[in-house]
Parts: structure tokens; C-alpha cells; sequence
């Protein structure tokens, strides 16, 4: 589809709608259909909840950004009103820091050129390039698009231009001279020539690059596309795969009609890819009845047609047309999703497992009223498909989904969900990813992106509105998972509301160690860094953090909350948030910001000190030697000298008073059961870098000013005040964390203690 219409700019063709409008008059007839309910059949061993969980859990979001606000040219930003929906992206396998996503940007007929987004960095910074030439003879603007990387440095290309497909490959995409198109007699040859009924009436473009099931160094570029033209005269919208074969320009030798959709449903027709072999799956959609929306919603029927040839022929289970893998009640593509976004793009995408060609189908099917997100999983031998049991990916009201499985077998589906209709008139979504490790028996769910809906309900019930669009795309590249979608851009920094191309990476990463620095509370505490403090080591928070005025932390920071930086505040480092940030004027972040992120930081463990009775106490400024052992009230009196040896001592209660001087120079432990007092010019010498490990339960601590301590501090229950131009070398970790202005804790690359945290 073309971009729909929003008050904002966005495309429209009137020629299209037309083809739209025959879309919804046409009368369905059924020749595929009904439910499926069977068994999951696997060659593969299901992975215990526990271990699923523990896979699933070791992928981490990297960042969520918006290309337009994390852009080379800092105008971007304050001036760009693109709609950019229906957004694509491409990975360079060779390069995978290498990234291009496309979106609505500008077209052929407004700049000459089209608009991609270009990174080189893993996506942490966007280049916008107009460098997608029009192709030569061939007119119309930029409807739908897609992109696939493949190898070679070669970058395919298809679009939809007013109402035929071109196709195109580049080994430079920032560079208008590099787009190579094949032209003949000066006109770019049309990717559905070979289908001449089809001309004025392709859609929806989907290209996928794939080794060639015979040649295995060769790639071959597949673009399925919709002829709403009905050349066979048969149901409605025939489905089409077509080819070229490992040639650059692209040269389209084989053009196969691989099914029939229906009037009523948008086919939604894709791709999916077997990397490993070669094999090719088309999936689309048909309506069985109640069709061309409204009440009751249509019943669909979701379709699978596959080939093992390269796209000469397409067959499953013996049948040329596909077979139906699901029927599910589906509300497309009116009432309008959210109130604005009439589902024009079909509910349906898929993809193969790489490890042993298992294929996952993901769709919409109701129950109760909601459209929910359902997936089976699919094997195949000798030509024919076994179907998995339906398995709910979420009970929300969702839609757009997109499925990718990477290398561990890990099965992603991005979908978005509605979330209501806010006081303010406008709705609310929010983009997801749900993973599983058990071969989609069990969805583990994260938020990418909570937004709301720039525009409000149009009162249209067709297609003049749609926010979102009608797809958007997710990859897999190793164990990572990368997607564009379309979102409001103001909650990851744009100063206004705007459907921007939102970037997301997800991959499996090594637990990350412990920080030096964490405060665990998550409601009111956080962490607080005064004005001047500076700060060396890993930091996380699970509240608040706030950095203060000339502040610096160098490290990397990890925060379940939001953040705020005041003037000249600076993280060398990544700072990564649940939330997002607000700063004043004058902030520093070396590294890479990432926003409304999945994180998790570790809570610190809490111990039961088993101590002495009893009162017990060192004279003001006397020298002793303390030995290990349990002690009941202990009382260290102002400029006492106490040399603290190897092994564990114990404390009812600690309080230690001003000027009081430890000499440790051996691995020490110190447990407090109940308070600690700490005071002012209190002193720890060693020629340790770390030899004291001071652990209590008090709830409240305060360590005084102009003292040195040299060790890792660990308060789970405490909110922990850290005085004025302290001198800290070593880690701590509590409840809630306060730095006083003047504060200096450097980690010397330590972190907190395994022991001190679960």
C-alpha cells in the first residue's frame, strides 16, 4: 500500500485507492479452508521452562532510537515532518554495523531521489541520504518499498512506483551513480513484466535475497507481489513470486503465480527464506466469509505455498495454489486498528529456523473480541506440511506482526498493541517483541516503545488513514534481532509529534558482570550524584538518577528508571534507561544513549550476621590491634588507631566516631547486624587496593565527610549517604544511593563481589 494519508504530507494515490475499492466489491469464493487443530510434531527436544527462561533472558535490548534524532545533520531533527511508515531495513551480512531502513521519506516526484536511512555504527548514528534514483522511463513516486542485504555487498531494491514493480541493486547505497538498474531502450525493466496482465495493478512489492538451492555461492533475488489485476480471472487478487538469478543488474526471468487471494482482505502477501537450503514460502491471506469488514469480522484464511526449485515451481502437499495453515476470526481491515490504522497489509508473516527448516507462522486470530497474535510451527517432508498447535503469543489486542528466528533457534515476533484511547483523544500503542526458547510453546514479552498516536481518528473507515501503515519488518543476523517500525518519535527526543522510523536491535549477550555502583530501589530512592562527583565504574540504578552539575560518571550506566543530567553533567560511557532522559542545556554522553529499554539489574543479597553481646569499646586515640570474632555494641572512640587483620568480624551494631584511622592490610570482612555509624575523617590505609568488605543491615548510613575508605561497602536494606569530599576506592551497593557534592569513588576496574548480590 502507499502511504495513508494523516494531514501531514503523506503520499496518495488516487489510482490505487481505485484498486483498493475493487479490492473491497470483489466476492469472495472459498476454494482453501477450514480450522486445522493438531499436535506440535519436533525432531527437536523442547527446553525445560527454567532453561527457556534462562535463554530468552540472555538477550538484551541495545538500543531503541529514532534515525531522525540520532542523526549526522543535527537540522534533522527540529525540522524534518516526513511521515516515514512502513519502514524496511537490510543488514549487510558481511558488515552487519552496516544498516539501511527506508521509510516514507521523500519520493521520486517531490526531490528527485528517494530517502534512505544509513548507518555504519550498529545503528547508534543515522546519515538521511537522497540517493534512490528514479528508475529510467518509468514514472510515479515511491509507494511501497522493501530492501534485502545479500552477499557480495549487493543491496536489492524493490518499489512500487504508482502501480508496477522495479527492482535494483547497489554496492554503495548512499550513492545515487551506484543504484544499478537494467535498462533497455532507456526504460528500467518492470520486476512483474513477464505478467503483462498484471501491468496497472501490481501492490505491495516484497523482496527477499536467498541462496540459490542448487548453486550455493550463487544468491538469487525473489520479489512477491499482488496483481489486483486478476489475470486468471479466479477469486481475486492473484499472488506472484518473481525472479532473478544471480546477476547484477537484476533480470527477472521467471515469474510464477503461486496462489489466489480473495475481495474482502488485503492478501498480505511476504516472503520467508531457508537460508541453509534455499527454500522459498510465500504466505498470504483469503477471506472465508463476513468479509470487506465490520461486524461480525471476517473469518481468514491464512496460506502457504512453498519452493524448492528456485521459484520455477511452487507445490505443498500437491497443490499448486498452497494449502491453508490457520483460519482465524480477524478485524481487518475495518474497524480501523486503534481507532487510526485500517489493517492493509494483512495480519500474517513467517520465517524458518535456520538450524533445521522448521517454519514459524504468525497471525491474528479473535477471541472474546480481542485480535490477538497466534504462531504455529511448521515441518515439511516430501513435499507436504506438518502443522504445529495454535500457540497465543499475546492476549493483547495487537496486529503488524513480524517473525524472525536466529541461529540459537530463538523465535522473535514484533507486533504492536493498542492500549486505549487517552483523555487527549489520541491512541495509544506500543511496539513489542516476544521471544521464546521452546519452539514458541511460551512467549516472554518486551516493551520496545510505548507511544501515542500523533493524529486522532479521522472518521474515515477505509484506507485515507493509517498511522502505522501496513507493515513494517524484523530481521535476524547471528543471535541478533533487527527491526524498523513506525512510531511517534517525541518520546525518544523529537520536539514534536511525528511517525518516525524507529530502529530496534535485540541479541543475545554474556550476563553482564556486577557493577561498582548500585542502588536497587526502584520507587523512591535511586541515585543520586551530587554536584562535582566524579565517579569510575559501572553504574546501575533502579530508580531514579540524577547527576549533578559538573558530575561525572566514567563508565557505563544501566537505569530501571529515568534519568536526569544538570548543566555540564557527563557519562563517558553507554547510558542505557528503562525510561528516558531530561537534562538541561549542557550534558555529555560519550557513548550511546539508549531510551525505553528491557533492563534488568541485579538486587544485592542479604545476610543473616550472627554477632557477640554486649557493649565493647576502643578508648579515644588509643592503638590496638582488633582481632576477628563476634562482638556485641561496638563503640571505636574519636582518633582511635585500629589495625584490623585476615578473617571475619562480626558487630551487633558499629558506630565509629570521628578521625578514627583502620590500618588493613589483609582481605577483611565486617558484618553488622543492626546500625553503623560512620563519621566524619574516618580513614582506611592499605596497601590493598580493596582489603576491606564492610557489609550491614542498617537502614539508614551516612558516611562522613573528608574520610578515605578503601573496600566494597554493601548495605542491601539502606538508603546510604555517601558526605562531601569523601574519598572512596573501591564498590558499593545499597538501597538507595546519595554521592554529597565533592565525591570521588573510583572502582580501580573492580565491581561488586559475586557474594554481594542474587
Amino acid at each position: 500500500m502507499d502511504p495513508g494519508g494523516s494531514g501531514r504530507g503523506a503520499l496518495r494515490s488516487n489510482v490505487k485507492r481505485d484498486k483498493q475499492e475493487r479490492l473491497m466489491s470483489s466476492r469472495p469464493i472459498s476454494r482453501h479452508g477450514g480450522r486445522a487443530r493438531f499436535a506440535v510434531i519436533s525432531t527437536f527436544v523442547l527446553l525445560s521452562p527454567a532453561a527457556a527462561w534462562s535463554q530468552v533472558s540472555s538477550y538484551h535490548t541495545i538500543r531503541v532510537i529514532d534515525p531522525v534524532v540520532h542523526n549526522t545533520d543535527p537540522t534533522l531533527n527540529n525540522g524534518d515532518f516526513q511521515p516515514d511508515s512502513e519502514d524496511s531495513i537490510a543488514i549487510n551480512p558481511q558488515n552487519p554495523n552496516e544498516l539501511v531502513i527506508l521509510g516514507f521519506a521523500e519520493s521520486f516526484s517531490s526531490s528527485g531521489d528517494g530517502a534512505l536511512y544509513h548507518s555504519t555504527d550498529s545503528g547508534a548514528t543515522w546519515t538521511k541520504f537522497l540517493s534512490i534514483p528514479q528508475p529510467p522511463g518509468v514514472n510515479g513516486s515511491i509507494n511501497d518499498q522493501t530492501l534485502d542485504w545479500g552477499r557480495n555487498n549487493r543491496l536489492n531494491y524493490a518499489v512500487l512506483t504508482t502501480e508496477n514493480i522495479v527492482s535494483v541493486v547497489t554496492t554503495n547505497p548512499t550513492s545515487p551513480s551506484a543504484w544499478n538498474y537494467d535498462v533497455v531502450n532507456g526504460v528500467a525493466q518492470l520486476t512483474n513484466h513477464l505478467t503483462p496482465g498484471s501491468l496497472n495493478g501490481a501492490d505491495q512489492p516484497w523482496t527477499v535475497t536467498n541462496r540459490d538451492p542448487v548453486i550455493a555461492s550463487q544468491d538469487d533475488v525473489y520479489t512477491a507481489y499482488d496483481d489486483f489485476n486478476n489475470s486468471d480471472g479466479v477469486d481475486g487478487p492473484d499472488m506472484h513470486v518473481a525472479v532473478s538469478y544471480g546477476v547484477a543488474p537484476l533480470n527477472f526471468t521467471v515469474d510464477v503465480q503461486v496462489g489466489n487471494s480473495t475481495g474482502g482482505v488485503n492478501p498480505g502477501l511476504r516472503l520467508a527464506k531457508d537460508p541453509t537450503t534455499g527454500v522459498m514460502y510465500a504466505l498470504w491471506q483469503r477471506c472465508l466469509a463476513n468479509c470487506f469488514g465490520g461486524t461480525p469480522s471476517p473469518t481468514i484464511s491464512y496460506m502457504l505455498n512453498r519452493s524448492t526449485d528456485g521459484g520455477h515451481t511452487w507445490s505443498l502437499n500437491g497443490d499448486p495454489a498452497g494449502v491453508s495453515i490457520a483460519t482465524g476470526v480477524s478485524q481487518q481491515p475495518t474497524p480501523k486498528f486503534g481507532t487510526v490504522n485500517a489493517l492493509l497489509g494483512g495480519v500474517d508473516h513467517a520465517a524458518v529456523d535456520p538450524r533445521n527448516g522448521a517454519l514459524y507462522y504468525a497471525y491474528g486470530t479473535q477471541a472474546s473480541g480481542v485480535d490477538r497474535m497466534a504462531i504455529r510451527r511448521l515441518t515439511f517432508a516430501n513435499g507436504n506440511v506438518t502443522v504445529g498447535n495454535e500457540m497465543i503469543v499475546t492476549n493483547l489486542e495487537s496486529a503488524i506482526p513480524q517473525v524472525a528466528v536466529d541461529t540459537n533457534g530463538t523465535v522473535a515476533v514484533f507486533f504492536y498493541s493498542f492500549d486505549g484511547v487517552g483523555t487527549d483523544g489520541l491512541p495509544d500503542f506500543t511496539a513489542h517483541l516476544s521471544l521464546s526458547a521452546d519452539q514458541g510453546a511460551t512467549f516472554s514479552d518486551r516493551t520496545l516503545l510505548a507511544f501515542e498516536s500523533p493524529d486522532p481518528n479521522d472518521g474515515t473507515l477505509f484506507d485515507s488513514q493509517r498511522v502505522l501503515g501496513d507493515y513494517q519488518q524484523m530481521k535476524s543476523l547471528g543471535t541478533c534481532f533487527y527491526g524498523a517500525f513506525t512510531a511517534n518519535g517525541a518520546p525518544l527526543g523529537r520536539p514534536f509529534n511525528n511517525t518516525d522510523p524507529i530502529y530496534f536491535q535485540v541479541c543475545q549477550q554474556a550476563a553482564p558482570a556486577n557493577p561498582c555502583v548500585l542502588a536497587t530501589d526502584t520507587m523512591n530512592l535511586g541515585l543520586n550524584a551530587g554536584d562535582r562527583t566524579q565517579i569510575t565504574g559501572d553504574v546501575d540504578s533502579g530508580g531514579l538518577l540524577q547527576i549533578g552539575s559538573f558530575a561525572t560518571i566514567t563508565g557505563n550506566v544501566l537505569v530501571n528508571a529515568n534519568a536526569f543530567m544538570q548543566d555540564n553533567a557527563k557519562v563517558a560511557g553507554n547510558l542505557t534507561l528503562a525510561g528516558v532522559l531530561q537534562h538541561q542545556n549542557i550534558f555529555t554522553i560519550t557513548g550511546t544513549l539508549t531510551q525505553h529499554a528491557a533492563v534488568t539489574i541485579p538486587t544485592l543479597a542479604t545476610r543473616v550476621v550472627t554477632a557477640g553481646t554486649g557493649n565493647q569499646s576502643i578508648a579515644g586515640n588509643a592503638t590496638v590491634t582488633l582481632n576477628p570474632g563476634q562482638y556485641g555494641n561496638m563503640t571505636i572512640n574519636a582518633g582511635a588507631r585500629v589495625t584490623l587483620l585476615a578473617g571475619t568480624y562480626n558487630f551487633l551494631s558499629l558506630n565509629v566516631q570521628p578521625d578514627v584511622i583502620f590500618t588493613d592490610n589483609a582481605a577483611t570482612a565486617v558484618n553488622v547486624a543492626g546500625a553503623l555509624t560512620w563519621s566524619d575523617r574516618v580513614k582506611v590505609q592499605s596497601t590493598l587496593a580493596q582489603p576491606l568488605t564492610l557489609y550491614t543491615n542498617a537502614s539508614s548510613i551516612r558516611i562522613g565527610t573528608d574520610g578515605i575508605f578503601k573496600g566494597f561497602l554493601i548495605a542491601p536494606n539502606a538508603a546510604l549517604d555517601i558526605a562531601s569530599r569523601t574519598s572512596f576506592a573501591g564498590c558499593v551497593g545499597a538501597h538507595g544511593l546519595t554521592f554529597e557534592p565533592d565525591v570521588t569513588l573510583n572502582g580501580g576496574g573492580a565491581t561488586l563481589p559475586a557474594s554481594a548480590t542474587q
